[in-house]
């Protein structure tokens, strides 16, 4: 298992620790009792081991975010790595911003596509400091899912750093597209025999 999986978020005072509650959902409450981790009930959700490529993708994020942060509070504090269809691996740090900068993963794909790859196999996020692979935010979610419907995502689980697919991580999603808008449910993207 892999160190470093505590979360942080710019801003967070040590009132205001969060808490890991089963596979990347977090409650933060912070007030006189310094802080408040509720209850969530456990998600089941599938995921698989790490393979080698994983693991070499975990390692060129880290190596990204390692060599262009500007510390724990600067803008560049997270690193991405994704690998195309064909194998190739492309990388890309975020530039945390007010205003919602572009975070490190959308980055990471833009690169990937400006560099010719049209189909993303899989995707990490891994924070600077050494706090290791990070589950992507939700508006990276929805990206990821809309864009990279079979798109594998690397992040902590309770069972430690696993690959999940990005439809397991939108239960129920609704895809968008650029030509139609928001599409109806369609079942037959959270078809679970496509591994």
């Amino acid at each position: 298992m892999l160190l470093g999986q505590e979360h942080w978020r710019p801003g967070a005072t040590k009132e205001q620790e969060p808490c890991q509650a089963n596979l990347d959902v977090q409650v933060l409450r912070s007030g006189s009792d310094s802080s408040y981790c509720g209850s969530v009930a456990r998600m089941d959700i599938p995921s698989r081991e790490l393979t080698h490529e994983d693991l070499e993708l975990i390692e060129f994020a880290r190596q990204i975010v390692d060599a262009n942060t500007d510390g724990e509070f600067g803008v560049h504090t997270m690193g991405a790595a994704v690998r195309g269809a064909d194998g190739q691996i492309y990388g890309g740090i975020n530039l945390y911003h007010f205003t919602g900068g572009p975070c490190a993963e959308l980055v990471a794909l833009g690169h990937a596509r400006a560099s010719g790859a049209r189909e993303i196999s899989t995707i990490v996020a891994v924070g600077n400091c050494g706090r290791g692979p990070v589950g992507p935010c939700g508006r990276d979610r929805q990206i990821l899912f809309d864009y990279h419907p079979k798109i594998r995502v690397i992040l902590p689980t309770p069972d430690g750093i696993r690959s999940v697919k990005i439809t397991d991580l939108m239960p129920l999603g609704t895809a968008w597209t650029p030509d139609e808008g928001t599409q109806d449910f369609n079942p037959a993207l959270f078809d679970s025999s496509d591994d």
